[in-house]
């Protein structure tokens, strides 16, 4: 019994995840393509004033994305959460009932370290943006730097994937054998479609509906085990 209500917390810990990690997917969507569009319109409202206006710089373009960035940062840092403080929590202890998700446990960690690593490079490539900007950093440094920061985001965002897909993709088939919900091996199947539409630029969407299917199918299994824990 006690092993039961275990893996009933779990499972809803999972599912509060999950509906953490829409949020964020939303957020960010929002701040990339708000950014992007913010700094395109400033790039060309600043050529349509004559030719006697220089194209804004790296601090004006900041200034003017701000906003979107500042929402971008907070659906990273929601999604981060969810992924530390509920997911990761929920697979530990899946792993308990269940071995095989143990697998998932491990993917958590590397998709932390992964999403560490890529926002490091990140912000050492604003840094070095900024400057370039300003001219603090003389002779052929910028480029290093943006040579060194681009590698760096590039190592984050690989062990970030991998990461990605031993949490979701392997997590919604260990769910799928184990409560035979079939909206979980739809939910992976997405993952790993969007895993391959994202080799090509054009991933993320089926992911949002990955998110969106586990969290439907959760909330079901854990009233499934609730009903048959009562009776």
């Amino acid at each position: 019994m006690e092993t039961r209500a275990e893996e009933v917390l779990a499972l809803g810990r999972l599912s509060s995840g999950f509906l953490y990690l829409v949020a964020a997917w939303a957020a960010t969507t929002a701040g990339a393509v708000g950014a992007a569009l913010a700094l395109i319109l400033s790039a060309h409202a600043a050529a349509d004033t004559g030719a006697g206006r220089t194209l804004p710089g790296v601090r004006e373009l900041a200034s003017a994305a701000l906003p979107f960035i500042a929402l971008l940062v907070a659906g990273a840092a929601a999604a981060i959460y969810a992924v530390a403080c509920r997911i990761r929590p929920a697979m530990r202890a899946l792993a308990r009932v269940d071995g095989s998700f143990g697998v998932c446990h491990a993917g958590t960690a590397i998709w932390l370290i992964g999403t560490g690593i890529f926002a490091l490079g990140a912000a050492a490539l604003a840094a070095a943006a900024l400057s370039a900007e300003t001219g603090l950093a003389p002779g052929p440094q910028p480029l290093s730097l943006l040579l060194g920061t681009l590698a760096l985001a590039a190592i984050g965002g690989v062990v970030a994937v991998v990461g990605h897909v031993m949490t979701f993709a392997v997590g919604a088939f260990r769910l799928h054998g184990r409560y035979g919900n079939s909206l979980y091996m739809a939910a992976g199947i997405l993952y790993a479609v969007d895993l391959a539409l994202l080799l090509l630029g054009l991933g993320g969407v089926l992911t949002l509906v990955g998110h969106v299917l586990m969290r439907i199918a959760l909330r079901d299994t854990v009233k499934r085990l609730q009903s048959s824990t009562l009776s």
